[in-house]
């Protein structure tokens, strides 16, 4: 089942790009190429997505792709509202450009959960779309795009976390940041979420392409927590109790984000047949991946 694929990523200098990489290296027996906007460990091919030249080039350079991971995405909601013509040149137009470049492939795409917002949560996939922000507005132009390919998979996951040691743009990382730095720690306590380990992820998107699942679905974990949960909670398990963290209920830069962006995964659970593991067996798999992780000498702040 898991022989003679050639799978294709887009964003491997990114964090969940770098990791599916390797991941897919290490867990199965296809071929693995990934495309990035400048040579790292797991690029095969330099391409910047939002240059017309660069994006002409890709289809033919590789022309028997059996399935496409797109995660390439300017992804920081305050970069998409800086310049907006480059958001929507490489969240929107590049990603319609690549379904129309590989037209028989597998397309699976790295959307959001915070495409909902309603005040109850737990959202299903056919919970009705309601953006708060530009870089939302832009995931869901790419989704009408790529919904229009063969055979597409449109992934919403949750904040996707875990430790890297080239990419440093997820949830985990900005707070292992905050911390040695020993700048003060703000977490919003009215914003929740579903927070999901790399890994699980990764696993899961293996599985999309293994058992050729289509559609579109949902990733988090079946617990829901704040992000002044969330943080206490790593700080907790990583003996930095003495951490203060301090709870606001108001967003920390201005720009509109659903409080209540919880989901329900029980569609993606039902497709791969198995749960999704619980967020303590997560947090466990972050404790083995950061084991001897220094956090600095300011790790520990006065309470």
């Amino acid at each position: 089942m898991n022989t003679g694929k050639t799978i294709l990523i887009t964003g491997t200098n990114g964090f969940v790009g770098s990791r599916l990489y390797r991941y897919l290296h290490e867990n199965t027996a296809w071929t693995i190429r990934g495309i990035g906007r400048r040579m790292g460990a797991c690029v095969d091919y330099i391409a910047d997505i939002s240059q017309e030249r660069d994006r002409e080039g890709i289809g033919s350079h590789f022309p028997d792709v059996d399935a496409v991971i797109h995660t390439a995405a300017i992804s920081r909601p305050s970069a998409c509202d800086a310049d907006p013509e480059m958001c929507r040149r490489v969240n929107v137009h590049a990603t319609g450009e690549l379904v129309k470049q590989f037209p028989d492939a597998k397309f699976i795409f790295f959307s959001t959960y915070a495409v909902y917002n309603r005040e109850e949560g737990d959202s299903t996939e056919e919970t009705p779309l309601a953006p708060t922000n530009l870089y939302i507005s832009t995931k869901i132009a790419a989704e009408k795009s790529v919904a229009r390919s063969r055979d597409y998979v449109i992934l919403r996951p949750s904040v996707i976390f875990g430790f890297s040691m080239t990419a440093h743009d997820n949830y985990f990382m900005t707070l292992l940041k905050t911390v040695r730095a020993g700048r003060e720690m703000v977490s919003q306590t009215h914003q929740f979420f579903n927070p999901v380990h790399v890994e699980v992820v990764c696993r899961i998107v293996q599985e999309v392409i293994a058992l050729d699942i289509h559609g579109t679905y949902n990733i988090g974990s079946n617990e829901k927590m704040s992000k002044y949960e969330f943080n206490r909670a790593i700080l907790d398990r990583f003996g930095l109790g003495s951490v203060r963290v301090i709870g606001k209920s108001e967003s920390t830069d201005g720009i509109l984000r659903p409080l209540n962006a919880t989901i329900s995964s029980e569609k993606i659970q039902r497709a791969v047949g198995h749960p999704i593991p619980s967020f303590p067996e997560m947090m466990e798999t972050l404790s083995r991946e950061c084991e001897g992780l220094d956090w600095g000498t300011h790790a520990q702040l006065p309470g």
